[in-house]
């Protein structure tokens, strides 16, 4: 919302400042108006505007006609209207005859409640503007659609068979500022996070849509959507690209987690403590002291699974707060033979799945260490158990391809190589819980660690997948 406009018009300078000082620090374009006249000739010059906040009660012409005059040079603006408690009825006829979105008693008991208004009325206006533009596209077609898709907050890149682009929003513009846009751009013009992008869509499937998140400069993070247009032939026409910035959601789940874990690493060092002062009683029941037999086991056992309960938080804190070992090249082939196994029987006994492991023989190394591959494996699977139904049978596969390590976990659904089925057998997908989106968080985590990426996908037979992208470790590195 950091782009809006917003026309504030009152006749106390005082407050009007107090208005404007606030908004601004908001991150709000304001423009301000001493009377009604003037805010009506900004609306003339200077507008469009999202958002007018006018005082009801204004000498020369007051807040009601303002409104019912600005409403009819810009039927698109959302009005809060500003009302001491004695003129209430001016603004209840502002909403209900003038169409004003609210209305705020002076003096505001916290400014903060000026900010909220105009954000709420921000946030209505745009969704009647997408409602518009959506009857639009329905009534246009195509001229429809590419409304919609300019008056969409997200990046949206598509392009032909031959990857010439074909389509650029006005958002996709301004992320891509300092790109050459004509109707010459190639996908090889678009800045490399997007090249590579493509590419490694390619090379997992560009027959389905697939998701990933990537970062983008200024540490921004954007969540890709890629899309193939008209696949015929098991060869799509072309693709789309949706880009939606989700910077402050992670940044929120940063937060969130790095307090999480703190919390559990200060948890686990009291447990600890308590495991101590536990052998302590040992020894004090041992000299003969008069403590009930069964007292410190049930203590102790207590104690132990509260510990292992842990094992999560603190698998994020370790992930959060750089407890982390220092990288080596670690060959995955000899990895799955020292760990495969183990692994196996571990993850078929706590999730009562059966696993079906496809490890190709040609696996190169990467760069991490065996702790944090362990781990990542775990939760991977971990996370797609949790999205099946109970005693599905769950796949794991690895392979090489240009350059990449791609590791899977997927669901195994009847009928997904292909062959046609004579009726649904796929239930009803489990909604995400609190859980699996716990091992989602560690999986993220974890990869970013090994500079690899994670890819959602949804199979034709409805199967999820996981996929992980690890870059394969430079062969100057394996010699060394």
């Amino acid at each position: 919302m950091a782009s809006e406009r917003v026309l504030v018009a009152d006749d106390d300078a005082a407050f009007l400042d107090l208005m404007s000082l606030h908004l601004r620090k908001r991150g709000f374009d304001v423009e301000i108006a001493r009377d009604g006249m003037e805010a009506l000739q900004s609306l003339r010059t200077h507008g469009p505007f999202a958002v007018m906040v006018t005082d009801m009660m204004m000498p020369g012409m007051s807040g009601l006609e303002l409104l019912r005059r600005a409403r009819g040079l810009d039927p698109r603006l959302e009005v809060v209207v500003i009302t001491a408690a004695g003129s209430m009825d001016m603004a209840v006829a502002a909403l209900r005859e003038h169409g004003a979105f609210d209305y705020l008693t002076k003096p505001l008991e916290m400014i903060g409640e000026l900010s909220l208004a105009v954000e709420r009325a921000i946030a209505h206006r745009r969704l009647k503007l997408e409602r518009e533009a959506l009857r639009s596209q329905v009534a246009g077609g195509n001229v429809g659609l590419r409304a919609l898709l300019s008056a969409s907050n997200d990046a949206v890149i598509a392009a032909d068979e031959h990857d010439l682009l074909n389509l650029v929003n006005p958002a996709a513009a301004r992320l891509l500022t300092g790109v050459r846009l004509d109707r010459g751009t190639r996908l090889r013009d678009l800045p490399q996070p997007l090249v590579e992008l493509v590419l490694r869509w390619r090379s997992l499937d560009a027959t389905r849509p697939a998701q990933v998140e990537i970062q983008w400069p200024e540490g921004r993070v954007h969540a890709a959507h890629l899309a193939p247009i008209a696949v015929s032939r098991r060869k799509p026409n072309g693709w789309v690209m949706v880009l939606k910035d989700i910077s402050y959601q992670k940044h929120l789940e940063f937060m969130l987690v790095r307090q999480f874990g703190t919390a559990a690493v200060r948890a686990r060092a009291l447990i600890q403590r308590a495991q101590s002062g536990l052998r302590q009683l040992r020894r004090d029941i041992a000299s003969g002291k008069p403590v009930p037999h069964n007292a410190w086991g049930d203590l102790e056992g207590m104690l132990e699974r509260g510990y292992a309960s842990l094992d999560i938080p603190f698998a994020l804190s370790a992930a959060n707060i750089n407890l982390r070992s220092t990288q080596s090249v670690v060959p995955l082939l000899d990895f799955f033979r020292r760990h495969g196994e183990q692994i196996d029987r571990s993850l078929e006994r706590d999730l009562g799945h059966p696993i079906q492991w496809v490890v190709s023989p040609d696996l190169p190394a990467v760069l991490g260490d065996h702790g944090t591959l362990r781990r990542l494996l775990r939760h991977m699977i971990h996370w797609i158990a949790l999205r099946s139904q109970p005693g599905e049978e769950l796949r794991f596969a690895a392979r090489a391809q240009d350059g990449w390590v791609w590791m899977e976990a997927s669901e195994v659904i009847p009928g997904e190589d292909g062959s046609p089925l004579s009726a649904p057998t796929r239930p009803v997908k489990k909604p995400p819980s609190e859980e699996a989106e716990i091992e989602a968080a560690l999986v993220r985590m974890l990869i970013s660690q090994l500079g690899g990426q994670v890819w959602q996908r949804e199979l034709l037979s409805g199967a999820e997948t996981i996929s992980i992208c690890l870059p394969e470790a430079q062969s100057e590195l394996v010699e060394g």
